[in-house]
């Protein structure tokens, strides 16, 4: 179907009523070959055509209608020969709408290249298509070259950037770990220190205070703090550094370092908060 939406649109432009056929005094009509186009009547197109260059070998209008006819019949060596001879015959190319003929080249020549290939030919068997010559657009052998050595240096430079940059993720996940456990373990005397003076306060009120449960409550959040404080810092021991690398490569922020980091802001934030109550420094 795809042949016969390039064939049709071109008979149109092409001006194919007046197809040389004032000049071969031939019973063949314009209608005709169309019709036998429009039918998938390749073959007698092309019977009809070659008896109009019967009579008018040199209409290039006819050549390129017959290298059509012989593309939609998929014979694309003898649609290249004759768009050729079209060519020659018509150097202005004013047999054919410019952007038709174009389009129909493109065709042609990928066509062709498609044979070729299949074919199993090399490419110097394929110095002479289309394909193998360079047009705008293509690269030529220097733009080749230097596009390589480009491929080629992003190459080297990812294969000793790559593992230079996991190094230093490494580097800093072991010195933010290590940066983390000495600060919990710091802040463990602070709540040692904290609790200490609680606890003093806590026994030296009599049952019957007011005051006495508010330190037991204190008391408590201290507890729960020492206690988070140690699975932070039990964590942080047991943590593996290849899951953590992992995980930074992914999301930087929803790595196991962060989340500890966080959860230890929240821990030392109400420690001060339960000292501060307590009139405690730390």
């Amino acid at each position: 179907m795809k042949k016969y939406m390039l064939l049709l649109p071109m008979m149109v432009n092409l001006g194919f009523v007046n197809l040389c056929f004032s000049q071969s005094q031939t019973t063949t009509t314009p209608s005709d070959i169309a019709k036998e186009i429009q039918t998938g009547h390749e073959h007698e197109a092309e019977k009809l055509l070659k008896e109009v260059l019967q009579k008018n070998k040199n209409s290039a209008k006819v050549h390129y209608m017959l290298s059509q006819v012989y593309y939609t019949k998929g014979e694309y060596d003898k649609a290249q020969n004759e768009l050729k001879i079209a060519k020659q015959l018509d150097p202005s190319e004013s047999f054919a709408n410019k952007s038709d003929l174009k389009n129909y080249e493109n065709e042609l020549s990928n066509k062709l290249y498609e044979e070729y290939v299949m074919a199993g030919l090399r490419d110097s068997d394929y110095t002479n298509h289309p394909k193998s010559s360079t047009s705008e657009g293509d690269m030529n052998d220097e733009e080749v070259k230097d596009f390589l050595f480009s491929l080629l240096a992003i190459g080297i430079l990812t294969a000793i950037g790559f593992p230079f940059y996991l190094y230093i993720e490494y580097r800093f996940i072991k010195e933010t770990k290590t940066k983390l456990m000495q600060e919990i373990t710091s802040h463990f005397d602070n709540i040692e220190k904290v609790k200490t003076g609680l606890s003093i306060d806590f026994v030296s009120l009599k049952d019957n205070n007011p005051t006495k449960k508010d330190l037991s409550q204190r008391l408590d959040e201290l507890n729960y703090i020492n206690q988070k404080m140690m699975g932070l810092l039990e964590e942080l021991k047991n943590i593996q550094m290849s899951k953590v690398l992992l995980e930074r490569l992914n999301n930087p922020q929803t790595s196991t370092i962060q989340y500890v980091k966080v959860d230890f802001k929240y821990l030392k934030d109400k420690l001060k908060d339960v000292a501060k109550r307590s009139g405690y420094r730390r």
